[in-house]
């Protein structure tokens, strides 16, 4: 089955916590099948070094299986200041 990631984003909530969503689909003959996926990311995780944070998101909503990595995460612009990393 061909699968993929329609979207796989940070949410930063009202009470301060985040979460990561990660939207998949695949072809289902007719219609995409599918659906969005939302986790919480741990509080603890937020005193591991930024490295080590994103080693630990990527294993969150499946984010390994559509090809995300650490690496080409953490180097996104805006990122390390959205998770209060500087």
């Amino acid at each position: 089955m061909e699968e993929w990631a329609n979207h796989y984003c940070f949410i930063k909530k009202e009470d301060g916590t985040y979460e990561v969503e990660l939207d998949e689909a695949w072809d289902e003959g007719s219609h995409y099948g599918g659906g969005t996926i939302n986790v919480a990311i741990p509080r603890e995780w937020f005193d591991l070094s930024y490295d080590e944070f994103f080693e630990r998101v990527v294993t969150l909503v499946a984010a390994k299986h559509y090809g995300f990595t650490p690496d080409d995460l953490k180097e996104k612009e805006g990122l390390k200041e959205f998770f209060g990393f500087e």
